[in-house]
């Protein structure tokens, strides 16, 4: 049996009797598999698969990631569409308010006012998406 170094391995206990086995060096991963023997002519083979569990948790921490942002996602749409819909409103009753003061002359200046800040709005919107 090899000796009983630091850089030893030793089988799981419920695969069976304890095998001590000498490396020379060691990769640490974060993986789980399954380890079996095969006896043939008093010689015993030793076969074991790893699955890697690095991607999967990663891909774990991704969604978790993406569920915590959704609900922002979700109230920034709703405050670009609020961005988006003041300027059409603000524009859109300065135009009606225009024709129907079609008469007031003094007054018309304060509606092209409105009308404008509407559309200095509308731009600063359209600039942003």
């Amino acid at each position: 049996m090899a000796d009983k170094s630091e850089n030893s391995i030793r089988s799981a206990p419920s695969l069976g009797p304890l095998v001590e086995t000498a490396v020379d060096s060691a990769i640490l991963i974060d993986a789980h598999g399954s380890v079996g023997e095969a006896r043939k002519d008093e010689r015993s083979i030793v076969a074991g698969i790893l699955h890697d569990l690095i991607e999967p948790k990663r891909a774990e921490q991704l969604l978790v990631h993406i569920q915590k942002m959704e609900p922002t996602g979700l109230q920034i749409g709703h405050i670009a569409h609020d961005l988006n819909t003041l300027p059409t409103v603000i524009v859109g009753n300065a135009e009606f308010l225009s024709e129907k003061l079609d008469a007031r002359e003094d007054l018309q200046q304060l509606v092209r006012d409105i009308a404008t800040a509407g559309d200095r709005g509308a731009d600063l919107v359209y600039q942003n998406y």
